[in-house]
């Protein structure tokens, strides 16, 4: 299966859990059909076009479903970056919790992943004792809930909506948010199963919630997710921790300082200049970002201003290959594509290491240098026997880390054995996608797990009160889910270096 696949039936996996079975076929459909009216999503669905404007209401408020005008006509595509990050919020919550170490953001962060869009009012009184309350939906906010908003809406993880702008606004969203449970596919649901859900014909029309729920005042603030300002975070994230595991803990905050500095994680950026197919001419649209010594030296005392240019200098020197040291050495062109590069070649290289064999690294690694190579060559190069080598990188091209390549007959390179058929030929794109592909069939494994113990734990739950059986199995279910929910997360954090960053 090609990653286009895995990525395709891992977000699909997603959406189906977390939306219900109708939002992960419309989200299907959109996907197959690319940016598309939603009427033709509907008719690929096989959905009425009321239900699929419902679908598409939940998935579009928690940031899945973009909409696009061209034109007369509105489009919708979706997004995998925001799928992958409501189904681990641990990929983005635990980075702001490491930098910042203020529970208030990630309490308030955690609200407006769950709801998609929080409206509230700024208290007018800080010094009152009261708690805030959202606007909708009526919930409480946690104390230091306005500091909050906005350091995470000055680090560019939240944005504030213009609902006069907005294709469908909060009020149509929070009206109809419940009616996707109550969407029939082939059977309905009945009452007993689902006890807790409204008749749709309970449910009052958009009109009668406008009108209930018009705000007020001006002062009525819309919130949600700036999943592109995620994207940046989430990449300077990657570069940290690229940081920590090539040169420890003490280059941590000068990292986070020059990215801070020189904003060089911009995903924005980094898409515009993917878009040009040749390396050079990205060079010349968008040059690199060069960070100065006078920018980042205001960030440290005086007594540390002097080990200021060797650590700077020893990132250069480093294998991150995130910076690159000027011509006069009073300024540093920051690399940070190549640093992600680096960082994904770092996790092929461990997952060689510590899965397959030392040997397998250092073949690998000697083929990168190479570039093309005969058996020979790996042999002498990672020093290993003749055996150990050939028997490595057949391996390394089983997983797709390594290509194999016949030998012409007119080929006149001496660095080659005349008496080799093949050569082994490195390809870092193919080793990238395998990578990509071998740890999105490993999510997508914990994720249908994580799948089948909550279907055995609500069926556990329907049982009878005071069953002590289902109870003591309901417990032993929460342990399993919980070890699994973590090495989901940690496989779609990689997961999501490989295939969005």
């Amino acid at each position: 299966m090609s990653i286009g696949g895995v990525k395709q039936r891992l977000f699909n996996d997603i959406i189906g859990l977390l939306f219900g079975e109708p939002a992960a076929i419309l989200a299907d459909a959109i996907t197959t059909y690319g940016p598309c009216p939603l009427g033709l999503a509907a008719q690929a669905s096989h959905f009425p076009i009321e239900d699929a404007k419902t679908v598409a209401l939940s998935l579009y408020a928690h940031g899945v479903l973009n909409i696009t005008d061209e034109g007369k006509h509105k489009y919708v595509s979706v997004s995998s970056l925001p799928a992958y990050v409501l189904s681990a919020p641990s990929l983005l919550i635990d980075p702001i919790e490491e930098q910042y170490k203020n529970a208030a953001m990630t309490e308030t962060l955690k609200i407006i992943l769950f709801h998609g869009i929080i409206e509230y009012h700024p208290k007018a009184d800080k010094s009152k004792k009261k708690k805030s309350t959202a606007f909708s939906p009526p919930i409480d906010l946690p104390d230091g809930f306005g500091d909050a908003i906005e350091k995470l809406l000055e680090i560019g993880i939240l944005v504030r909506r213009v609902i006069e702008c907005e294709s469908f606004t909060t009020t149509d969203y929070y009206s109809l948010r419940r009616r996707i449970e109550n969407i029939t596919i082939s059977k309905k649901r009945s009452a007993a199963s689902n006890p807790n859900l409204a008749d749709l014909s309970n449910l009052p029309s958009s009109s009668e919630l406008s009108s209930k729920s018009a705000a007020p005042t001006d002062s009525l603030f819309s919130l949600t997710i700036n999943w592109p300002g995620v994207a940046s975070f989430l990449r300077g994230r990657s570069i940290v921790q690229f940081a920590q595991a090539a040169l420890g803990n003490d280059y941590t905050k000068l990292i986070e300082n020059i990215i801070e500095v020189t904003k060089c994680s911009d995903y924005s950026s980094y898409q515009r200049s993917m878009a040009k197919d040749d390396d050079s001419l990205r060079g010349e649209l968008l040059p690199f970002q060069r960070l100065e010594y006078n920018q980042i030296v205001q960030k440290y005392e005086n007594n540390l201003r002097d080990d200021l240019f060797t650590l700077l200098d020893t990132i250069s020197d480093s294998q991150m290959e995130f910076l690159r040291g000027g011509s006069d050495g009073s300024f540093w062109d920051i690399t940070t594509a190549h640093s992600v590069r680096a960082f994904q070649i770092h996790h092929i290289e461990m997952y060689l290491e510590q899965t397959l064999s030392p040997y397998h690294r250092r073949c690998f690694n000697q083929l990168r240098i190479l570039g093309v190579a005969d058996t020979h060559q790996i042999e002498v190069s990672a020093l290993l026997s003749e055996k150990d080598a050939r028997s490595s990188m057949y391996a390394l091209c089983k997983l797709g880390f390594a290509q194999m390549q016949s030998i012409p007959r007119s080929s006149t390179d001496r660095m080659i054995n005349p008496k080799s058929i093949f050569v082994w030929r490195y390809d870092e794109e193919a080793a990238i996608e395998a990578y990509r592909l071998l740890i999105g069939e490993h999510a997508r494994r914990y994720l249908a797990r994580i799948t089948e113990l909550h279907k055995e734990y609500e069926a556990n739950e329907m049982a009878e009160a005071g069953n002590m059986t289902a109870t003591k199995t309901n417990e032993k279910k929460e342990k399993h889910l919980c070890c699994f929910n973590a090495s989901y997360a940690d496989a779609m954090r990689v997961f999501v270096l490989f295939a969005e960053l």
